[in-house]
């Protein structure tokens, strides 16, 4: 069933069967720039020979932007380098800054709902319609070089109605052990029966 509000923002759904309803907005009519303050669609529950009251708040949307950007040890100045975390190369004031990593999946989860995209060519992500609230973007790594992780692997971000925020997304080396093994003449010595 479709039905629109009217000039009070007003809308009824007569004679609805009992049991879980999906309502839909249509964000497309609510304004530029404006988005429903809850899950869209939103799951209802209807109870038998009950009329139930909805009350819908409109916001402002927020968009989540950023880039994955591969950072290397090339030219650093620095004769060692200090960790970070798990074996990460961590003073970035000695790397230089690569271009960005394309076809990455980054996530967005929060707020009961998920949302996911991937980087462009540049390394670049967009999330646009983002209800305010708390979410959190998760970096994948299937894309990534060998032997390289993101400094973190997901961010918790609390955003505002109408807000914008950019996250940059640095890839190190991991630092690894290498062992060398200086392989000499092999003796093999035979037993007698």
């Amino acid at each position: 069933m479709t039905v629109a509000t009217d000039r009070n923002g007003r809308f009824l759904f007569p004679q609805v069967a009992p049991g879980t309803a999906y309502l839909h907005i249509d964000a497309s009519r609510i304004g530029l720039d404006r988005i429903p303050s809850c899950a869209n669609p939103l799951s209802v529950l209807i109870g038998e020979g009950r009329d139930e009251s909805l009350d819908i708040l409109i916001t402002r949307k927020a968009s989540i932007t950023g880039r994955i950007v591969l950072c290397g040890t090339e030219g650093c100045s620095a004769p060692a380098l200090p960790s970070s975390g798990p074996g990460l190369v961590a003073d970035q004031q000695y790397c230089r800054e690569v271009p960005g990593i394309a076809d990455t999946l980054v996530e967005l989860t929060g707020e009961g709902a998920t949302m996911r995209t991937l980087t462009d060519s540049r390394g670049q992500f967009l999330f646009t319609d983002v209800r305010p609230g708390t979410w959190t973007v998760n970096i994948g790594t299937d894309t990534l070089p060998p032997y390289h992780s993101p400094e973190r692997n997901h961010f918790v971000i609390h955003i505002g109605p109408g807000e914008a925020q950019d996250i940059p997304v640095k890839v190190m080396p991991r630092k690894r052990s290498i062992m060398i093994i200086e392989q000499g003449e092999t003796i093999i010595q035979e037993q007698k029966h």
